[in-house]
């Protein structure tokens, strides 16, 4: 199976897994994780009190609330998954490239200035999936992460 993130950027889901998609969902559609994490969630998200809180396959983490899946977020482009196909996520993706090609793919998205953030960038698609862009030395805006999770509409409050 390849998951395609343009699909993710689109819809919000991994193929079958989505929010809400149980360990046992998760470890059918893609088999036990390269790694696993006892930390609490990031981003001021709620603790996982049953089991690891984080499953990490290649550069995608899987983080849990319980027994339901959370957040999924992408932010180590440098270390791909095999069954996915990164379209235009990488490291050095300008904010103007991501533009062009959410536009040329008819995908629907806002830009949104971060809170509390200088100069960090959202591009927010309709599916709830964020493109967060972070400020470089040379003053350019590059992409830092990628995700969605629980309560995404709230994302920007953070």
């Amino acid at each position: 199976m390849l998951i395609s993130m343009r699909e993710f950027v689109e819809t919000g889901s991994l193929g079958p897994v989505s929010l809400g998609s149980s360990r046992a969902e998760v470890e059918a559609a893609f088999g036990l994780p390269q790694a696993g994490s006892s930390d609490t969630i990031g981003y001021g998200g709620p603790v996982a009190p049953l089991g690891e809180a984080v499953w990490v396959y290649g550069g995608v983490e899987l983080q849990w609330y319980g027994p339901l899946l959370w957040m999924i977020d992408f932010d180590d482009f440098d270390s791909p998954c095999a069954w996915i196909d990164p379209w235009i996520l990488q490291d050095s993706l300008s904010l103007e490239r991501a533009e062009q090609e959410l536009q040329a793919a008819n995908i629907q998205y806002s830009q949104v200035a971060v809170p509390n953030r200088p100069g960090h960038i959202h591009l927010c698609a309709t599916s709830g999936v964020r493109l967060h862009f972070v400020p470089q030395e040379n003053g350019a805006l590059e992409l830092g992460s990628c995700s969605i999770r629980r309560g995404a509409s709230t994302w920007s409050s953070l």
